[in-house]
C-alpha cells in the first residue's frame, strides 16, 4: 500500500495482465483454460427449470467463445451467459515486470433448437415465421412453452432482432384460444431467467413489443425483473421495505392484520354455543369454563385482547334477554372485572347484598334467586329501608346517590389523605408521566371527600368500547339503516347496575352532549306542542280550510277549460338556466342516547345512576311523554307495602283466578255442560316494562328479574311524605297518568286520616292534596273509581277548605302550571264539543258524554256551561237534565262554580236604566232555582249563606236569586217590587 493513502484503490481493468501499471490480479481458477472446458463439458445451464406448465427448458450444450466487452461476471463461479468479455488470468499473480498477453474470450450459448432453427431463422420472412406460428396452432401447452423460450432465448443472444421476437409473441397472444393464456406463460418464461439475462436490454425490448399490460406485468413479476425492466422505481425495494417495518414492528398492540380468522371463527361459536347451552343447563360452572376457552384462544391464534373484549359486548347484546345470566356470570369471573382501586388507609361499610346478584358471585352454585336468599335478604332489606328514609328525611334528595354506594367509616382520619393531591411528575423531557391516571384518582379523592362513599367501581376499558359504539351511530359516518340498537342500550345500563363500567366513563360519549340539550328541548316542546294540539278536539287540519280554491262557474265552460290546461302545463312558468342539483338524501336526527339510557336504567332499576341524568335534565319528565311510566313502575314499587295494607280487598287472593269456561256445548248424558278451565296467559321476557296481556294470550315481562333488589319500599305513612318531598317530586302532577298509583296515594291518605285525626296529619294531608293529589285528577283518562277516592278523601275536610282546593285548582298558580293547563285545555275542548251538541231534547246521550268530560276536571265543564248558559237562557232546561251523570264531586264543584258565579267577577248586576237586575244574573238564578227543583243531592246550604252573606254586606241584588227558588221549589211568586230602601 502507497503510504499516505487511506484505502488502496484498484486500477482501472486493462484487456491484458502484461501492462506494467497494472496490479496483479489474485488467483481465480475458474478463469483458466482447464476450468472453462470442465464448465463447457458439463453444461452451462445446470438442473433444468420448470415452467408453470411444468416444460423443462432443454439443456444448451457447451457455449463457444466470441469477443465483446464488458461481459458481467456470474455469482455462481460460472461464465456469465450475456455477450460479454472474460478476463484470463494466471493460475499465479505475476511481478509487475512480467507482462502477459491478454486474452479476450466471449461466450455464445448454445440452444438446442426445436422449432426456432437455423433453416427457419434464414427463411424467417418467407416461411419461417409463418411455420412458427402453425407449429402453436395446436394449443398444445408444452409446445406453447417450448416456443416462446426460443424466441426469448434468441431475442437475447441475438439471432433473432429483440422487436421481432416480441411481435411474434404478440400475435401468438392475438390467436391464442380461449382456454389457453400464452400472456401468463411468456411472464412465467422471462420469470425463470437468471440475473445475466434480466440485465440484457434485449429483454426489455421484448416485452415492449409484447404489448401485454404493465399492470399485469407488475403483479406478476419479481420486484428485481420489474426494477430492471424500468416498470418500476429503483427506490421501491428500499420504500417496501420501510412501509413493511412501519406496519409490522411498529405496532403499540397487537397486529390485527396477521391474526387468524380461525380464531374469531372460533371464538363467535364458542360464545354463542354456551350460551345457548346455559338456559337450560344446571351447570352453574359454564360461565367460567367458558373464560377459560375463550382465553386459551387468545393465545392459541394471538387475538387481541381490546377485540375479544369487543366482540363479547356484542353477543351479550344480541343474546342479552336470552342469556343475560350466562354473560353477568361471565362477566364476574373473568379477568376484566374492575378492581377496587381504593387508598390503603381507608376502611368502608360492606353491606349484606348489593347491585350485583348473589347468584352471580363465584362459586354461588345457582343461576338465579332462591327463596331461602329471599328469605334471608327480606330482613336485611328492610332494615336498609328504614335508615334509607330516615338519611331521607335528613339530607333529602342526596340520600339516593348512597343506595347500594360502601360508605367510608374512618373519614375523619382518612380526610387529610383525601384533600391531598397527586403531585404532577415529570419525565427527563419534561412531559407529565401518567396523567391520565393521575387525574382519575384525584378525581376519586374529591369524590370520596364530597360524598363520603367510595367511588363506584368500573371497567373504563369496556365503558370506552360501548362509547365508540354509541358514538358511531350519531356520527355523520353512519347510513340511513344505522339506527341505535335498542340492545346496546340496555346492555350498557345492565353493565352499569352490575358494577362492571362506570356511568362516568361512558357519560362524555353519550350524544348529545350537555351544551346541545337546550336545542332538543326547544325542539321536543314544539313537537309536544303540536301533538297535543292535534289531539285535542277540534284541533286538526280544517278539511274545507285546507281544500283550494273553487273555479270559477261564471265564465265559459271552453275558455275556463283552456284557463286550467294552461295552469298545469306550465307554459307562464321561467325556464331555469341551470339544471337542479339532485337533493343529497339528509340523515335523519340522532336518537338521544341520554334519554334512552335514562329509560334502560329506570328499568333495571340503577336508580343512583338515573337520578344522575334526571337530575341534570329534569325537564325531561315534563316533555317526553314515554318517561314518565318508568318513573311510575319505581313509585309502584317504594308504594307496595303501604300501599297493600290500604288495598280494601287485600285478604282476598283469589280474585285473579280466572273461571272455567264451556269446553263443549253438547250436554253429557245427565244434561250437564262441559266445563273446563281457562289457558293460563303465557308470559315472554322483552327489554320494556311489563305488560299485560292484549288480547293474543301473551304476558309481556321485563327480561331482569331482579330489577327491584335496589328500590327502597316506604315502611310507614312518614316515608311516604318523605317519598312525596324528594322522588314524586319528578313526576309532580303526572302521578294522575297511573291509576294505581294515584289510588294507592288516595287511599293511603283516606286510612291515615281515619287512624291519626290530629290537627297535624290533616294538616300535613290538606297540603299534599292541594299541593298534588287533587290536581293531578285532571291528567286521569276520566276515571270514575279514582274521582269518588278523591271525593271521599275531601269530604273529609270542611267546605271552606275544600273551597280553597277548588280555587287554587281552577283558578289559583296551580291552574297556570304546565302540566295542569294543559289538562284543562284539553278537558275545557272536550266539554265544548260535548254541549255543542247538548239540546233541550238531547236526553241520556248528551247527559252521559258531559257527565264523563266532567270526572277528570269538573271544574272547567261547570264554568264553561255557565258562560252558555249565561248567554243563552233558552237553554237552561238542557242543561239542567245534563247534570245528572254528574258525580258527588262534580255536584260538590258545582255549587263552588254557581258562588263563584254570582259573585259577579266585577261585572254589573243592575242593567244599563238600573231598573231590572242584569240579565246574566237572570239566567243563573233561574238555572240555580232549576237545580235545587231538581237534584235533591245538590246542598243549597253554600249558596243560601252566600246570599245571606251579601244582604248583611248591603247588596241586594241576590234576591233575584231567592225569588227564582221561591217561585221553582215552592211555587210561590212575589207580586212585591221591592226599592233599593226597602
Amino acid at each position: 500500500m502507497a503510504s499516505g493513502s487511506g484505502k488502496r484503490k484498484r486500477p482501472e481493468r486493462q484487456g491484458s495482465y502484461g501492462e506494467t501499471n497494472g496490479r496483479p490480479s489474485p488467483h481465480r481458477p475458474e478463469a483458466l483454460n482447464l476450468a472453462q472446458q470442465t464448465q463447457r463439458e458439463s453444461g452451462r445451464r445446470g438442473p433444468p427449470r420448470q415452467g408453470k406448465a411444468g416444460l423443462s427448458a432443454p439443456t444448451s450444450p457447451a457455449p463457444a467463445v466470441r469477443q465483446s466487452d464488458g461481459a458481467p461476471e456470474r455469482g455462481d463461479g460460472g461464465v456469465a451467459l450475456a455477450v460479454g468479455t472474460v478476463e484470463s488470468r494466471p493460475a499465479t499473480p505475476a511481478p509487475a515486470a512480467a507482462v502477459q498477453e491478454e486474452v479476450v474470450v466471449e461466450e455464445v450459448r448454445e440452444y438446442a433448437y426445436e422449432y426456432l432453427t437455423e433453416e427457419v431463422l434464414l427463411k424467417w420472412e418467407e416461411t419461417g415465421r409463418q411455420s412458427l406460428l402453425d407449429a402453436v396452432a395446436a394449443d398444445d401447452d408444452l409446445i406453447v412453452s417450448a416456443v416462446l423460450q426460443e424466441l426469448v432465448t434468441a431475442g437475447l443472444d441475438g439471432k433473432l432482432d429483440p422487436m421481432v421476437a416480441g411481435e411474434t409473441v404478440k400475435e401468438l397472444i392475438a390467436r391464442q384460444s380461449e382456454d389457453s393464456d400464452i400472456a401468463a406463460l411468456f411472464l412465467d418464461t422471462i420469470s425463470l431467467l437468471d440475473d445475466v439475462d434480466t440485465k440484457n436490454t434485449a429483454l426489455s425490448k421484448i416485452v415492449t413489443a409484447t404489448g401485454i399490460d404493465p399492470e399485469i406485468i407488475r403483479q406478476e413479476l419479481d420486484i428485481a425483473l420489474l426494477m430492471a425492466l424500468g416498470l418500476t422505481r429503483t427506490t421501491f425495494e428500499r420504500m417496501r421495505t420501510r412501509k413493511t417495518t412501519s406496519l409490522l414492528y411498529r405496532q403499540a398492540n397487537f397486529n390485527l392484520l396477521r391474526e387468524e380468522t380461525e380464531g374469531y371463527a372460533k371464538l363467535l361459536t364458542d360464545y354463542y354455543n354456551a350460551a345457548s347451552d346455559s338456559v337450560n343447563s344446571d351447570d352453574t360452572e359454564m360461565a367460567k369454563d367458558a373464560f377459560h376457552r375463550i382465553m386459551a384462544l387468545v393465545g392459541a391464534f394471538d387475538l387481541d385482547v381490546g377485540r375479544v373484549l369487543d366482540i363479547t359486548l356484542d353477543i351479550s347484546a344480541s343474546l342479552l334477554v336470552k342469556s343475560f345470566r350466562f354473560f353477568v356470570k361471565f362477566y364476574r369471573c373473568s379477568s376484566w372485572w374492575p378492581q377496587n382501586e381504593v387508598l390503603d388507609n381507608i376502611q368502608w361499610e360492606e353491606r349484606e347484598f348489593g347491585s350485583l346478584p348473589s347468584w352471580a358471585l363465584p362459586g354461588s352454585g345457582r343461576w338465579a334467586t332462591s327463596d331461602e336468599d329471599r328469605n334471608s335478604l327480606l330482613q336485611a332489606r328492610q332494615a336498609r329501608d328504614e335508615q334509607f328514609w330516615d338519611r331521607v328525611r335528613e339530607v333529602g334528595l342526596d340520600a339516593y346517590f348512597e343506595l347500594g354506594a360502601r360508605r367510608i367509616t374512618n373519614y375523619e382520619e382518612a380526610l387529610p389523605v383525601l384533600e391531598a393531591e397527586i403531585p404532577v411528575q415529570m419525565d427527563g423531557r419534561g412531559r407529565e408521566l401518567n396523567e391520565n391516571q393521575r387525574k382519575r384518582a384525584n378525581e376519586n379523592r374529591e369524590y370520596m371527600r364530597r360524598t363520603k362513599c367510595l367511588p363506584p367501581s368500573g371497567n373504563a376499558d369496556a365503558a370506552q368500547l360501548l362509547g365508540f359504539k354509541l358514538r358511531f351511530y350519531a356520527s355523520p359516518a353512519r347510513d340511513m339503516e344505522d339506527v341505535l340498537p335498542e340492545n346496546l342500550i340496555y346492555l350498557a345500563a345492565l353493565l352499569i347496575k352490575i358494577g362492571f363500567i362506570s356511568l362516568r366513563d361512558l357519560y362524555p360519549h353519550l350524544y348529545p352532549l350537555d351544551d346541545n340539550m337546550p336545542a332538543y328541548r326547544e325542539r321536543l316542546e314544539k313537537e309536544k306542542a303540536d301533538k297535543e294540539r292535534k289531539e285535542r278536539p277540534g284541533g286538526g287540519v280544517n278539511a274545507l280550510a285546507a281544500a283550494g280554491a273553487l273555479a270559477d262557474d261564471t265564465l265559459p265552460a271552453m275558455n275556463r277549460l283552456r284557463n286550467e290546461n294552461k295552469a298545469t302545463s306550465g307554459a307562464n312558468s321561467p325556464k331555469s338556466d341551470k339544471k337542479e342539483e339532485e337533493a343529497k338524501e339528509e340523515l335523519p336526527e340522532p336518537t338521544n342516547q341520554k334519554l334512552v339510557l335514562l329509560k334502560a336504567l329506570l328499568a333495571i332499576g340503577a336508580l343512583p345512576e338515573a337520578l344522575f341524568i334526571l337530575g341534570r335534565f329534569p325537564w325531561l319528565a315534563d316533555i317526553d311523554t314515554s318517561l314518565p311510566p318508568y318513573l311510575q313502575r319505581i313509585l309502584t314499587r317504594m308504594l307496595s307495602k303501604v300501599g297493600e295494607e290500604s288495598d280494601p280487598l287485600q285478604g282476598r287472593t283469589d280474585l285473579q283466578d280466572t273461571k272455567h269456561q264451556l269446553s263443549d256445548t253438547v250436554p253429557d248424558g245427565e244434561g250437564v255442560l262441559k266445563l273446563a278451565s281457562r289457558q293460563k296467559t303465557r308470559s315472554r321476557r322483552w327489554l320494556g316494562l311489563d305488560e299485560v296481556d292484549a288480547g293474543d294470550g301473551v304476558e309481556q315481562k321485563h327480561y331482569y328479574a331482579d330489577w327491584d333488589d335496589n328500590i327502597p319500599v316506604c315502611q310507614t305513612v312518614d316515608d311516604v311524605f318523605a317519598l312525596s318531598s324528594t322522588f314524586l317530586g319528578f313526576l309532580g302532577f303526572k302521578l294522575g297518568l297511573d291509576v294505581l298509583n294515584m289510588t294507592r296515594m288516595l287511599r293511603i291518605a283516606k286510612r291515615s286520616l281515619q287512624e291519626d285525626s290530629s290537627e297535624s296529619n290533616r294538616a300535613r294531608w290538606l297540603e299534599m292534596m292541594r299541593r298534588q293529589l287533587v290536581p293531578a285528577l285532571s291528567l286521569t283518562k276520566h276515571n270514575l273509581n279514582v274521582t269518588e277516592e278523591v271525593w271521599d278523601l275531601l269530604k273529609m275536610y270542611p267546605l271552606t277548605k275544600r273551597y280553597d282546593i277548588y280555587t287554587e285548582w281552577f283558578i289559583g298558580r296551580t291552574s297556570r302550571s304546565t302540566d295542569v293547563k294543559i289538562a284543562l285545555d284539553r278537558n275545557k275542548a272536550e266539554a265544548k264539543d260535548v254541549l255543542r251538541r247538548i239540546t233541550n231534547e238531547s236526553g241520556k246521550k248528551g247527559a252521559r258524554a258531559l257527565g264523563k268530560v266532567a270526572l277528570a276536571s269538573p271544574g272547567v265543564v261547570v264554568a264553561t256551561f255557565i258562560n252558555q248558559l249565561e248567554s243563552y237562557s233558552n237553554m237552561i232546561p238542557g242543561l239542567v237534565d245534563s247534570v245528572r251523570y254528574f258525580s258527588r264531586l262534580g255536584f260538590d264543584v258545582l255549587i263552588w262554580c254557581l258562588i263563584t258565579a254570582l259573585s259577579g267577577q266585577g261585572r254589573d248586576r243592575m242593567q244599563a236604566d238600573g231598573m231590572l237586575t242584569s240579565s246574566w244574573l237572570q239566567a243563573l238564578s233561574r238555572f240555580v232555582a232549576a237545580l235545587f227543583t231538581r237534584y235533591n243531592i245538590v246542598d243549597a246550604s253554600p249558596v243560601l249563606q252566600y246570599v245571606a252573606s251579601e244582604l248583611r254586606n248591603g247588596d241586594s241584588t241576590d234576591l233575584e236569586l231567592i225569588d227564582q227558588v221561591l217561585a221553582e221549589m215552592a211555587g210561590v211568586k212575589s207580586d212585591i217590587n221591592f226599592n233599593d230602601t226597602q
